[in-house]
């Protein structure tokens, strides 16, 4: 269509979706890190993160972009199973709302190159 900003990559959004069995393990996150670079991934859905908490310094050290990010604790003993961060890219979406269950975190995203 005429006038309309046409996505990044193409035209193409890029997802990842990983169950990562550790978010605290060193090598997995450096995986981790080094894919959402490589890959230009606009949004990250991880389970099993295993972790109860997250710093904002640890967020930020994923991506060399501004993402936002929604998750839920690990609800195993001592953060031993569960965990689920979901995030992304501020530069391609805008958050309407965010949701979270027992099992499930949710975000309403709207895109902003079409406003929709």
């Amino acid at each position: 269509c005429p006038g309309v900003k046409q996505p990044l990559h193409g035209g193409l959004m890029r997802t990842l979706f990983l169950n990562i069995c550790g978010f605290g393990q060193d090598g997995r996150r450096c995986q981790l890190i080094e894919y959402m670079r490589d890959e230009h991934i606009d949004i990250v859905a991880i389970q099993e993160t295993m972790q109860t908490d997250f710093t904002l310094a640890e967020l930020e050290h994923l991506s060399t972009h501004l993402f936002a990010w929604h998750w839920l604790p690990s609800s195993g003993i001592a953060g031993h199973s569960g965990g689920i961060l979901l995030g992304v890219k501020d530069a391609t979406f805008e958050v309407g709302s965010m949701d979270r269950g027992e099992f499930f975190v949710s975000m309403e995203i709207f895109e902003r190159a079409l406003n929709f």
